[in-house]
Order: C-alpha cells, then structure tokens, then sequence
C-alpha cells in the first residue's frame, strides 16, 4: 500500500515526544559523562552545550519531514527500510536498542546507585545487572504498547532530571563566584 492510504494512531502526546527526545539526544551524554566534561571544561560547558542544541536541530527538522513525508510507525527503521531495504533498516532500528538504550540504562544504574549512596547505603547489585532492568521494563513494554512504553519513558526523564535538580541544589553551597570571573 502507499503511504497515502496509511494512517497513524497517535498514541504519544507532547510529553512523551519530548521526553524520548530528550532522552536520546541529551538525555545519555548528560548524564554518563556531565561530570568529566563540566570538570575540564568548567564554565564553558554552557557554551558548548548551546551548540549542541543548535547542532540537534537540523537532524530534528530531517525527522520532522520524513514523518510528514512518510507518516508510518516505525521512525529510523521504516525511513531507512523505505530507502535502503529491509538490512539497513533492521540495523538502524538496532543502532537506537543498543546505542542509546544500553547507554541510558547505565547512567539510570549509576545514578541510582549514586541516590543511595547519598542516603549512606551501597547496592550490592552490579552496574550492568542494574542497568538490565530498565532495559527489561521497556522490552516488556514495547510488547504491550507504545503507550505504557510513552509513560515509562516519561519515569526515567523524570527520574533523570530530579537526580540533576537534587545534585545542582545540593551543589550552590560549594559555588565560589571567583571561579567564574569574565576572561
């Protein structure tokens, strides 16, 4: 059939839009390595972030008009099986479950073990088996529906960016305003 006679059912809203865009272009960056990059760095990561806002929006605009274009389910692997076939489409699908998925699972493990170390208690559970758990809610979500899979995702932004909120107030008491002098 052509893609005139296909339709879409909106099962995600703006919420969840966002948070798995947020989640996979911020999302893994931010919060596995924001410590190093911000400690070399220091006040520069402001600048360098900004443009990397700028830089996302042009990949964001190419999706913007292959959905309009081409308004099937499937996002990265339907574009890409519509104009490579089925092999490359199979393997972008899979750049997503492994590239960002397995990324955005370790921070959560790192950052949850991190909340709890802030509480005074060690996990005694592995980085990695910590990390299969979400990666195992959203497999069984995927299974049940784009929806529940939507709200799951909408926890872990949550999630994530209450762990930055807490981590940034718990931080302006150790702000030396010398440090930020205007070069």
């Amino acid at each position: 059939s052509t893609p005139q006679n296909e339709t879409l059912k909106r099962t995600l809203g703006m919420r969840e839009a966002v948070t798995i865009t947020v989640g996979t272009v911020v999302g893994v960056g931010l919060f596995t390595t924001g410590a190093q990059i911000v400690g070399s760095m220091g006040s520069a990561v402001i600048l360098a972030t900004f443009m990397a806002m700028v830089i996302s929006v042009y990949p964001s605009h190419l999706y913007a008009e292959m959905s309009a274009a081409l308004p099937f389910a499937g996002g990265t692997y339907k574009y890409a099986q519509l104009g490579l076939g089925k092999a490359a489409g199979m393997l972008a699908g899979h750049r997503i479950a492994v590239a960002v998925t397995s990324g955005e699972a370790l921070a959560f493990s790192f950052y949850f073990k991190t909340l709890f170390r802030a509480f005074g208690v060690e996990l005694p559970i592995s980085d990695v088996l910590l990390a299969a758990i979400p990666i195992v809610l959203f497999i069984v979500t995927n299974i049940h529906g784009t929806e529940m899979t939507g709200r799951l995702q909408n926890g872990f932004m949550f999630f994530f960016w209450g762990v930055a909120i807490i981590w940034a107030l718990m931080m302006i008491p150790n702000i030396h305003l010398p440090s930020y002098m205007v070069l």
